[in-house]
């Protein structure tokens, strides 16, 4: 007969050796950044998000999360990274500034592939707050060559106020621009950063 000191030693024993099998199929943070290197985003971010649920750590949720943020930018979808980055803040109670700063970025630029020009002012306004960075000044240029007049004038006003020089040329580029809309917008840019130049000085610059 069986002692039960046994029997729950052998039940101890099983129990460790299945959750030992359902630790070798479950998904790593190595399986998410091989799907990531690979090119599949969506992949790449389900596991990633399985990995962060399952983890018994906060220091491996909170890498799971990274990944899956960074997941969800390269697959161009900026509202799932911010979900994510939400929930890394969470975990370690404050803020990852350049993770944050990669968030905002995509959000932007998913902003601008918008075919509504209110949404792509709003972009560029957002962007204001990080105009200064070089990851910013693609996109800049991106609203310097909209189709739309208010949305290249307002790109005009932040790339004005970048503090890049190259970037400042473009956007005085636009005071020959063929809408009046942009030439104005512009001359105003320029007055706000001149102390009030008058409206004629953006023609004059971009000559």
């Amino acid at each position: 007969m069986t002692s039960p000191v046994l029997l729950a030693l052998r039940a101890c024993l099983l129990a460790a050796a299945l959750a030992l099998a359902g630790c070798a199929g479950a998904p790593t943070v190595e399986d998410a950044q091989a799907r990531l290197r690979e090119g599949d985003h969506a992949a790449a971010l389900a596991t990633a998000r399985r990995v962060a649920d399952r983890a018994r750590t906060p220091a491996d949720r909170a890498a799971a999360r990274r990944l899956a943020v960074r997941a969800a930018l390269a697959g161009g979808l900026p509202g799932e990274a911010a979900e994510d980055l939400l929930a890394l803040r969470r975990l370690e109670g404050q803020d990852d500034p350049g993770l944050a700063l990669e968030v905002a970025v995509g959000t932007v630029r998913g902003a601008l592939a918008s075919p509504d020009p209110a949404r792509r002012i709003r972009a560029l306004e957002a962007l204001e707050a990080v105009a200064e960075l070089p990851r910013a000044h693609p996109l800049l240029r991106q609203g310097l060559a909209d189709p739309h007049p208010v949305v290249r004038g307002q790109a005009a006003r932040v790339a004005l106020r970048s503090g890049d020089a190259a970037l400042g040329r473009e956007a005085l580029a636009l005071g020959r621009d063929a809408s009046p809309e942009v030439r104005v917008a512009l001359a105003r840019a320029l007055g706000d950063l001149h102390g009030g130049a008058g409206p004629a000085s953006a023609g004059a610059q971009a000559a």
